[in-house]
């Protein structure tokens, strides 16, 4: 429902906007709004508000009953909560940006696209071919490269918050051997809080591995809204009613252009 309304939007919004906006954009960018940027949003909004939610309760589930089991080695791993929070800050600016740039990125490749196509036949009689070609690889090159950054930056991510879980584990039985040693608390509650904060940390991960399913649909959200809120040049009530015409037209010092000093 959410995504067809959206379709709706951007479908009559575009009919109200005036030629200009056609003119300074090309086909392509203009098509992937209503389409591939869409489906990334669809994307996140039919399974990423379920998982979110079900992981965050999760997570915050296991860190209360951590706590209840023994409050010492709770603020043994607390410290490393705040390196998540320091991780998922610093990754998501970067995940962020990179996502703009692959989205803008696709964008110019699917407009190139829509325009070869559209015009084929100017292409071949002028024998453009070849120097399309070249062009269009270009942007390919140059697309694949903003996606392997991405993948780049996620692959980065996903193994800082399993070191982050694998130092977790070592705290929890290295200081939890020796409380169990001490007498101070039994095997079972170190067992338990090393189940609790393996539960705290996968529902993390995954909503890491969300994460870049989640970028890509902010930065075509980003997208989508842009071109809603773009004003028409073309506003009602300015036009004049034109009286009935007699016998000729005379065009005195009249130019045409969207654009101030460029006809």
């Amino acid at each position: 429902m959410v995504v067809r309304d959206l379709r709706s939007s951007l479908f009559a919004h575009l009919q109200r906007l005036g030629m200009s906006y056609f003119d300074r954009h090309k086909l392509g960018e203009i098509v992937t709004r209503p389409t591939s940027d869409l489906e990334a949003i669809r994307e996140s909004v039919v399974s990423g508000l379920n998982t979110m939610v079900a992981n965050l309760l999760l997570s915050t589930g296991a860190a209360v009953m951590l706590l209840t089991t023994d409050w010492v080695l709770f603020l043994s791993i607390a410290w490393l909560i705040p390196v998540l929070v320091y991780l998922n800050a610093r990754f998501r600016r970067k995940l962020d940006q990179q996502h703009l740039v692959v989205r803008a990125g696709f964008a110019r490749l699917a407009a190139y696209l829509a325009e070869n196509i559209a015009g084929s036949r100017i292409v071949t009689a002028f024998d453009r071919q070849d120097h399309n070609l070249l062009h269009f690889n270009g942007l390919q090159r140059d697309n694949t490269i903003n996606n392997l950054r991405a993948a780049h930056l996620n692959g980065l991510y996903q193994p800082a918050l399993e070191t982050v879980r694998a130092v977790g584990q070592i705290i929890l039985l290295g200081f939890g051997a020796m409380q169990v040693l001490s007498g101070r608390l039994t095997p079972g509650a170190v067992v338990a809080a090393f189940f609790y904060w393996d539960l705290f940390m996968r529902p993390t991960i995954t909503l890491g591995t969300f994460y870049n399913t989640l970028m890509s649909s902010l930065a075509s959200a980003d997208r989508v809204y842009e071109l809603l809120e773009t004003k028409s040049d073309v506003q009602d009530g300015r036009a004049r009613e034109l009286e009935r015409l007699q016998h000729e037209i005379t065009l005195d010092h009249v130019t045409f252009s969207y654009q101030p000093g460029h006809p």
